[in-house]
């Protein structure tokens, strides 16, 4: 990427560019996908990385409110992946067409159980039956860190 964008300030920089070509942008090649990104986004990301990716977040909302977004509902494109069935798009400028001919898709989201009802609000569309779900059934109970026990090192061994 470093190479490229310098040889297109070379590209820019130069005032007859009539028998120069300008240099062509290489993949992004990217493992881990952000959740917060448009559909076209992630399927461009998908196509540079020959339809493999992975979508890890800390916080499930941060899919849910792309889902709510208005060029970032993708939901259709991870239940296809999840059969590695064909994805296609097509833009009208510089009459883009791209098809993924089996993408291969994986997300691992943590949360709470109103971020699941915020990104799957029903099975209806079939997103649901394409996650498993682990849920930690324990007892919230608070340990304070500042608390001192006999057993502990004392505090002047760091000073």
């Amino acid at each position: 990427m470093l190479e490229y964008k310098n040889k297109l300030a070379d590209y820019l920089a130069q005032k007859d560019k009539s028998e120069l070509q300008r240099p062509e942008e290489p993949p992004m090649l990217m493992l881990i996908i952000p959740a917060n990104t448009s559909a076209t986004g992630l399927f461009q990301i998908l196509n540079d990385n020959n339809g493999i990716g992975l979508i890890f977040e800390t916080e499930g909302d941060t899919l849910a409110q792309s889902f709510k977004s208005e060029h970032g509902n993708y939901s259709d494109g991870l239940r296809k992946s999840w059969h590695h069935e064909p994805i296609s798009y097509n833009r009208r400028k510089n009459r883009e067409y791209v098809e993924l001919k089996q993408p291969k898709v994986s997300a691992l989201l943590s949360g709470t159980p109103q971020q699941v009802a915020a990104l799957i609000p029903n099975p209806e569309n079939g997103l649901f039956s394409r996650f498993m779900f682990y849920y930690m059934n324990i007892k919230p109970v608070w340990q304070n860190v500042f608390a001192r026990t006999d057993e502990q090192t004392s505090p002047s061994v760091w000073q």
